[in-house]
């Protein structure tokens, strides 16, 4: 098993998904035998089996057919388990014999049990990738059809709807233990909670029972206020809490036992303050003429609750405030537009009297936005005073008395307070904003919190807006090279066609002259000999010249003018037009095409091109008495066309060059094979231009195998392949 397929086996994830269905609870196995008893039946194999892929074996759940002496085991390893290949790659795995698998073929589920065919589908389930797979065996080897592996399909699919069903069941079982739990649980919590619960009597209008939190809250023992006349519970109400106690009797008027009302007010401490409690109460008892008579309340202690709140109302003030600057800072990438809405943000949260901005420049600050005395396009030295202590430490500091602090050095008069934020970015400061106020209660430790929240927003928005203007500058130099890159482009092309055509013309006379010359009798084998080279040479130029302009005329062709072709039908024709050339050289010349056409969107010539390439290379570098087979197939929404030979094969250090330009893997058993070295990177040009890619194995002394996969498609009307 590759490492690749190890990760996707142990991926935590995928762990974590097949612990989630609980199959260690309660699980059907009788379902899971029908199903497996069903599927050995229908596909009339020796044995079925529907297994679960652990991190590091494989466990039968469920198994029709197999030996007890392999069921019988704790798990099988996974190095010997055929589905661990199936969940790793979440395919299908189809082995009409296993011994010609590599991958299965030393499994001792072939060497001990005689497993010699093999199809596994994976159990997907709705979310995730493969647990397991629902997997038949032959102990004689077969072909497995697709109408076959569609009906394991089904059954897979039968499984992954048990399991999944099992899971919500056990999740549901689980659900329902974790609720009786909770229950016992809050039953216990209740019987210990630290809240008020008391029972208020609506006719005596006091409390006839309270428990002991009346006292941890409020400092009223439950005994003060049992003893309380008639109406003093309401004297502890807050004055403008007591709209709120009237509209609870109006709700509960009339209402039956049970009916709940919700309640929050402030009540008096014995100390004096006031406390804010929530109320839930319930009508427990009715009086005679069917009104509320005595209510169970449970009253919790919210004050903290309710000062958070208005905190937290406070941040929500402050935050938008931040959105607001945030929005404005973003909408431009100006660098005046950013420093003054950098300025002018910083304005409205600290009003402060006078304010710059400062970048960095040598040894001084260039102030490049300003407000009030401040000068714009001044140069202020930053190597001293709290400025210059700042930006060394990169830290922010607030001065809310300058002649406190002996390095304040003064920029202004009549200063009295200095908020100093260093503009740091990437750890690097680049300037500085200032704020000074003449009045020390402007700016406060809040607002200093609160700008050292937003002076990094100003930062990167001021940094934006630099990298902007460059990159504009950038740009301008970027296009009118990518400009001359075009018009050198242009000139190479043209270069490469005149050069092509004007060496095509003496090539032609050369290879007349020289068929010419060998239709003469009299010449001797010397001269016959050298006339015939002359011409193979001219060939080969001729080759060249051909295979550089088809290269070149590719690249030139829109990459988006494709249309729906056969590519079955073209494989076919191709085929055929060599078949002349295989029965010449000897050659067992074999195409495997599928039942149904197989569809791509592509340039027919161009896609002709490559599969005649490739299929011309297998018949001239394989040897009489070889073979080529053509194959073309559909997996997964993609075409794959394979050509593999038994010829030489290429050595294992040259391989890494074979689809670069010129290159020709030689070797003495190649050596007398003509090419240009062209073939290979020319077909490499076309697949992905249809955003396909190469595939490609070899082997030396064992042969080779070429091809590429294209994605394939369903719709579209057909052109007509030549």
């Amino acid at each position: 098993m590759s490492l690749l397929e190890l990760a996707a086996i142990t991926d935590p994830q995928r762990l974590a998904r097949m612990e989630s269905l609980h199959l260690d609870r309660a699980l059907d196995r009788d379902a899971l035998d029908r199903l497996t008893q069903m599927a050995a039946g229908l596909l009339d194999a020796s044995a079925s089996y529907v297994s679960l892929v652990e991190a590091n074996q494989q466990m039968f759940l469920s198994h029709y057919g197999l030996p007890e002496s392999l069921t019988g085991r704790d798990g099988l390893p996974l190095e010997h388990a055929f589905c661990s290949h199936v969940v790793a790659t979440n395919q299908p795995l189809i082995a009409p014999d296993t011994r010609d698998d590599p991958r299965l073929a030393s499994s001792l589920l072939v060497t001990e049990y005689g497993f010699n065919a093999y199809a596994g589908v994976p159990i997907l389930l709705s979310s995730g990738p493969a647990i397991g797979s629902f997997c038949v065996v032959n102990y004689t080897p077969r072909n497995w059809t697709d109408g076959e592996i569609g009906l394991l399909t089904d059954l897979a699919d039968a499984v992954r709807a048990h399991l999944e069903l099992h899971s919500a069941l056990q999740r549901a079982e689980l659900a329902e233990e974790e609720r009786d739990l909770n229950i016992r649980f809050l039953e216990q919590v209740f019987e210990a909670a630290p809240d008020i619960i008391y029972i208020y009597d609506l006719a005596e209008r006091r409390n006839v029972y309270s428990n002991h939190e009346m006292l941890h809250v409020l400092n009223y023992s439950p005994g003060d206020f049992r003893e309380m006349e008639p109406g003093q519970v309401e004297m502890l109400l807050h004055p403008d809490d007591l709209a709120t106690l009237k509209m609870r009797n109006e709700r509960l008027r009339g209402a039956p036992v049970g009916t709940v009302s919700d309640d929050e007010f402030r009540m008096r401490h014995a100390d004096g303050s006031y406390r804010w409690l929530h109320s839930r109460e319930t009508i427990l008892e009715l009086d005679a003429e069917g009104f509320p008579r005595r209510l169970l309340g449970v009253a919790q202690d919210i004050t903290r609750r309710r000062q958070m709140e208005a905190a937290q109302r406070e941040t929500v003030q402050r935050l938008t405030l931040m959105r607001r600057v945030d929005i404005e800072l973003l909408r431009t990438l100006d660098l005046q537009g950013a420093l003054t809405v950098a300025m002018d943000a910083a304005l409205r949260v600290t009003n402060a009297s006078d304010a710059f901005i400062g970048l960095i420049e040598g040894d001084s600050l260039h102030t490049v936005s300003v407000a009030g005395a401040y000068e714009k396009d001044a140069l202020i030295p930053m190597g001293e005073g709290v400025i210059g202590r700042a930006l060394r430490n990169s830290r922010p500091e607030l001065i809310q008395d300058v002649a406190a602090d002996p390095a304040y050095v003064a920029l202004l008069p009549g200063t009295r307070a200095q908020m100093i934020l260093p503009l740091v970015y990437r750890d690097r400061a680049v300037g500085v904003m200032v704020l000074d106020s003449r009045r020390p209660d402007r700016l406060t430790a809040d607002t200093f919190e609160f700008m050292k929240l937003i002076i990094d927003r100003i930062t990167v928005s001021i940094e934006n807006a630099l990298l902007y203007q460059l990159a504009q500058d950038r740009l301008t130099e970027v296009s009118a090279l990518y400009d001359r890159v075009r018009q050198l482009e242009q000139l190479k092309t043209d270069m490469i066609r005149l050069a092509a055509h004007d060496l095509r013309s003496p090539l032609n006379v050369v290879l007349l002259h020289a068929e010419l010359l060998l239709e003469d009798e009299n010449l001797d084998a010397t001269r016959r000999r050298a006339v015939d080279e002359i011409r193979a040479s001219s060939g080969r130029m001729d080759r060249i010249v051909s295979d550089i302009l088809s290269l070149q005329r590719i690249e030139a062709m829109d990459a988006t003018a494709r249309d729906p072709i056969s590519l079955s039908r073209l494989v076919e024709s191709v085929a055929a037009g060599r078949q002349d050339e295989a029965q010449a050289r000897e050659l067992a010349f074999t195409v495997l095409l599928p039942g149904s056409s197989v569809v791509i969107e592509a340039d027919p010539a161009q896609m002709r091109e490559a599969v005649d390439n490739l299929i011309g290379n297998a018949l001239k570098y394989t040897p009489a008495g070889g073979s080529v087979i053509v194959r073309l197939t559909e997996r997964s929404g993609h075409a794959v066309f394979e050509v593999e030979d038994t010829g030489p094969g290429i050595p294992d250090e040259l391989q890494p060059r074979l689809f670069t330009p010129f290159f020709r893997a030689r070797a003495a058993e190649t050596a007398a094979v003509e090419g240009t070295g062209l073939g290979l990177h020319l077909v490499k040009n076309i697949v992905e231009r249809h955003g396909g890619k190469m595939r490609f194995h070899s082997t030396y002394g064992r042969g080779s195998m070429f091809g590429f996969e294209i994605p394939s498609v369903r719709t579209g009307v057909l052109k007509p392949v030549e």
